[in-house]
């Protein structure tokens, strides 16, 4: 063959190569858009920070809680309210604890006893027990 030939031979297998690479490729982004919306339509994801339900009955259940886990430790609570996302525990010395929805509520009343007990050892009286924080803050 003469050389002149193999370079068109050579230039028709390149554009043939190229030409369906591309066809290749255009027909994997179709099926990914038709087939893929699909797919990700059934996945549910929840964001891991989120630990509040969206049940309506979770504000009881949270409530009811927090009211049985000052019973069973023996915690001298005179009311228990919610707002948006703090739980307020007001004891019977007026003394103020403050809980968040965004963490777990069984974590912060171990955290809670734990502290309350600490702070009777020491007898020392406080005015507002906060838990929305990372570290409890407490002003006596």
């Amino acid at each position: 063959m003469r050389p002149r030939n193999i370079k068109r031979r050579n230039k028709v297998i390149v554009k043939r190569l190229i030409f369906g690479f591309f066809i290749f490729l255009s027909v994997l982004i179709i099926c990914t858009y038709f087939f893929g919306k699909n797919l990700l339509a059934n996945i549910n994801i929840t964001s891991p920070l989120s630990q509040k339900s969206p049940n309506s009955n979770s504000s009881d259940l949270t409530l009811s809680q927090v009211k049985s886990f000052c019973d069973s430790k023996k915690i001298p609570c005179k009311n228990i309210t919610q707002n948006s996302d703090t739980i307020t525990i007001t004891l019977d010395n007026d003394s103020i604890i403050l809980l968040s929805l965004k963490k777990d509520i069984k974590s912060q009343l171990t955290s809670l006893q734990a502290t309350l007990s600490d702070l009777t050892i020491e007898g020392k009286q406080f005015r507002v027990l906060d838990f929305r924080f990372e570290k409890p803050f407490i002003t006596l």
